[in-house]
């Protein structure tokens, strides 16, 4: 509402300079009203059990690197950096539709809370028939009071990002049911102003002949 409002304004002044600029934060919006409503059309889906899982080899690396591209924009515009260092052998056991949501969900808040110029970085092994991916990042961190509390839901406001990017506090709360219902586990280590790094178990895929 509020881009569309400047629209106006910067075109009556006839400044293309600054209509250019708001282009970039229409994507950006819109981009984030797609995650937002992508996230509360599966929390309704899961509250009423609609969510039907089809589990399939999925090879991981592949996978990080489609989720991750969805927001070069939003890495490019905050001049940070991200570092997936997968082996290609590694495979997960899951669906797909529901671990691309935890992902775009898990990658957005990293951008959202590390500064400009800060970092992001994924990595994975194999430990016995798991597989344990860490997602981390030098951002703003969470302090011990939201960490407690970080998949629950809230009656209070989240916490704006490092640029006051918003959001609604459903994020996490959908990725935690839908690891559980990937029969994964997620444990979140963090420290404020240090950075926050992310475990993520989920079943290895079975080795095809």
């Amino acid at each position: 509402h509020g881009i569309s409002k400047m629209f106006r304004y910067y075109n009556e002044r006839g400044d293309t300079t600054k209509i250019d600029e708001l282009c970039s934060k229409v994507d950006y919006s819109i981009n984030k009203l797609n995650d937002l409503l992508d996230n509360l059309l599966n929390w309704s889906l899961q509250q009423t059990n609609g969510i039907a899982c089809h589990f399939e080899r999925v090879q991981l690396r592949h996978f990080i690197n489609d989720v991750a591209e969805i927001y070069n924009d939003s890495i490019a515009a905050k001049s940070m950096t991200i570092d997936i260092a997968v082996d290609d052998h590694i495979f997960i056991w899951g669906d797909y539709q529901t671990l691309a949501t935890i992902f775009r969900n898990l990658l957005s808040n990293a951008i959202k809370f590390t500064s400009r110029g800060g970092k992001i970085s994924i990595s994975a092994k194999v430990k016995d028939i798991s597989v344990v991916i860490y997602l981390e990042d030098n951002g703003v961190g969470i302090d011990d009071e939201n960490l407690h509390s970080i998949f629950e839901i809230r009656e209070r406001r989240t916490t704006p990002g490092t640029e006051k990017e918003k959001g609604t506090g459903l994020g996490l709360i959908l990725v935690k049911e839908f690891i559980q219902l990937n029969k994964g586990t997620i444990s979140i280590e963090s420290e404020a102003k240090k950075g926050t790094r992310i475990l993520i178990t989920l079943p290895a895929a079975p080795i095809t002949s």
